[in-house]
């Protein structure tokens, strides 16, 4: 494959956009070739150059979505580039469940998603697929660092920060486990932020200045199916806030002596993992180092160079999206 030029194709409105188009440009400047950016819904300009077509958002899980010109379908974006290799990414935490039971296997040449039971689902129904990690890119950390040098706090005010969204909530409803764990670790005396809101670059960089702990979850926030997210947690140790996440399936392995890990719906064992971690200053700096490296070996320009070798010219077919440093 001659490639032309990187096509990405997504909604400019949604607030992942900015770290994903980073990475898309950066990844251009690996490949050595231009950039094509394009809004959901514009009039794409044909071309039957053999270009990599990137599509990005929840949308595009399992086959399509309004998309302008192009038929409202991943058939349609074909027609318009027709020699062109097309990756999805479903790099939104909605809707798993739906497309977890979606019959049309779509015609893109592969599917990334940060759901490991949407990933599964869509291999068992023969699509070319794998699980990646909605990191960020080295532009968004690098931005972080900088923001660290300039506005390093040394009075952090909070134990744990969690920007995912929290509504009061009860059983069977959407963000209950969410609520149930936030709730219950306040109950415990843990000093939480929730309910920020922090939808800017320079309001994450803030919120995490002020914390010494991002919670990173998979509990759910529309479907009640457990979701990998990651945008927002890998830009916290970046300023010297540590990750800990739960032990969502397909990143557990990968996060071990990385990224302190606690068990999915265990309040009290999460509580004693904030606690140890705070308690010993020496292990919490020396991973905050390793998940620096860890982001930095991760962005998604790295996870979609390392697709686009294993799945699209195939000239590496045993790499692993996710690598330790």
């Amino acid at each position: 494959m001659s490639l032309k030029q990187v096509i990405f194709i997504a909604d400019p409105h949604f607030y992942s956009h900015y770290t994903v188009t980073h990475a898309i440009e950066e990844l251009g400047v690996i490949l050595g070739v231009p950039v094509r950016k394009y809004a959901l819904r514009d009039l794409f300009e044909p071309d039957d150059g053999e270009n990599l077509v990137i599509l990005e958002g929840y949308q595009f899980r399992g086959e399509s979505a309004a998309i302008g010109a192009c038929g409202n379908s991943i058939d349609g974006v074909r027609q318009v580039f027709p020699n062109s290799k097309i990756i999805v990414m479903g790099s939104y935490s909605t809707h798993c469940k739906e497309y977890i039971e979606y019959d049309h296997p779509g015609k893109a040449d592969l599917h990334l998603d940060t759901s490991y039971n949407v990933a599964r689902s869509m291999r068992e129904r023969g699509m070319t697929t794998d699980m990646y990690l909605w990191s960020g890119s080295r532009a968004v950390y690098d931005a972080a660092t900088e923001y660290d040098k300039k506005h390093r706090n040394n009075d952090r005010q909070r134990d744990v920060l969690c920007l995912s969204r929290c509504p009061n909530s009860s059983p069977g409803q959407y963000f209950y486990e969410r609520f149930r764990l936030l709730s219950g670790l306040q109950e415990r005396g843990i000093l939480l932020g929730v309910n920020l809101e922090a939808w800017t670059i320079d309001q994450v960089f803030h919120e995490y200045e002020d914390s010494f702990i991002a919670l990173g979850t998979t509990t759910p926030s529309s479907d009640l199916e457990r979701n990998g997210k990651g945008f927002r947690d890998w830009i916290a140790p970046h300023l010297g806030c540590l990750l800990i996440h739960d032990d969502y399936e397909g990143y557990v392995d990968v996060y071990k002596d990385i990224v302190p890990i606690y068990t999915y719906g265990d309040i009290d064992g999460c509580t004693a993992l904030i606690r140890d971690v705070l308690d010993n200053r020496e292990k919490y700096e020396c991973l905050i180092s390793k998940q620096i490296d860890f982001a930095y070996h991760n962005t998604i320009e790295l996870q979609l160079l390392r697709a686009y070798n294993k799945y699209i010219i195939k000239t590496e077919p045993n790499i692993s999206l996710l690598q330790k440093p």
